[in-house]
């Protein structure tokens, strides 16, 4: 199993944070996903501070004012057994939709999947939660030498956190290997939907980073080294019967990027529109509604 991703902390605020450190240890061993290897953190502000650079409202004695919540969180769901990363458009894509959607308030979790093999499980990343723009309330109450600290810390941390969504991203593309015999999509969007739930946000969007051809011992999208023409209801049952729709919760947006892509053979448009009637009715039987399919690229930015 790898690693999950790190809890650092600034040395000066060591002594501060060992407490923190040990709880969110604790969240993460107990909430270990058995037979699959993510290691899901229950929901806490403190959740997405890590490994991100520390708050700017904390630097100048101002946690109090520290909303407790994000206004928005984006899941980058990034399935390592597609070759995605062979497009020539498709990685720096995926790194600018991430880095243009995060500000202020909002937060990223980096989660990269597979099949269930020795060496590769779902994890996360990185992930991090942006601070809030400041009350002016709050900034009329701390002292002047404080302010241009708290905009110093601000600003930089902002930076540094759309420079590491990004690293991250490029991390888990570079990860891919063509020695995954399966794919296990439904498998890990089940689990993952309960990891998705768990997280308090008025708005919750998903990009998923995957080729969406289930290749599986449930179903398989494929047929004689090629897609197979598959009938969306039949698949759905499928799915049903084997308990792997998710509930993905409320105020949940899905983003494809990379639907079919890497097929072996011309994908017509009757095999395209299958595969996309499939996700979608999988994704509503889950709470999540699709807002746009990228073949493999999207049209537009998050919403």
């Amino acid at each position: 199993m790898n690693s999950p991703a790190s809890l650092k902390h600034h040395p000066r605020h060591a002594r501060r944070a060992a407490g923190a450190r040990k709880n969110a240890l604790n969240a993460l061993k107990t909430s270990l996903v058995a037979g699959l290897g993510l290691l899901l953190p229950a929901w806490s502000a403190a959740a997405f501070e890590v490994p991100f650079p520390k708050s700017s409202y904390q630097a100048v004695g101002g946690k109090a004012g520290l909303p407790g919540e994000p206004r928005g969180v984006l899941f980058v769901l990034m399935d390592e057994t597609t070759s995605l990363n062979e497009h020539p458009k498709v990685p720096r894509s995926v790194q600018e939709l991430a880095v243009n959607w995060l500000s202020p308030g909002r937060a990223v979790q980096v989660i990269r999947f597979s099949a269930y093999v020795p060496g590769r499980s779902a994890e996360i990343v990185t992930g991090g939660l942006l601070d809030h723009e400041p009350s002016d309330d709050f900034i009329d109450n701390i002292k002047r030498s404080a302010r241009v600290k708290f905009y110093r810390l601000h600003k930089r941390q902002a930076h540094a956190a759309k420079a590491q969504t990004a690293k991250a991203i490029r991390k888990v593309f570079n990860a891919y290997s063509t020695s995954i015999p399966k794919s296990e999509i439904l498998f890990n969007m089940h689990r993952l939907s309960a990891h998705i739930r768990e997280y308090k946000a008025p708005q919750k969007i998903i990009l998923l980073v995957s080729d969406m051809l289930e290749n599986s011992s449930v179903t398989s999208f494929y047929l004689a080294g090629g897609v197979r023409k598959i009938d969306p209801e039949t698949e759905i049952e499928k799915a049903k019967s084997e308990g792997l729709i998710g509930d993905f919760g409320e105020n949940v947006r899905v983003y494809v990027v990379g639907l079919g892509f890497g097929a072996k053979g011309y994908l017509d448009s009757d095999r395209v529109s299958r595969l996309k009637t499939f996700w979608q009715r999988y994704f509503e039987n889950g709470n999540a509604t699709v807002e746009e399919f990228g073949t493999p690229l999207l049209f537009g930015e998050l919403e």
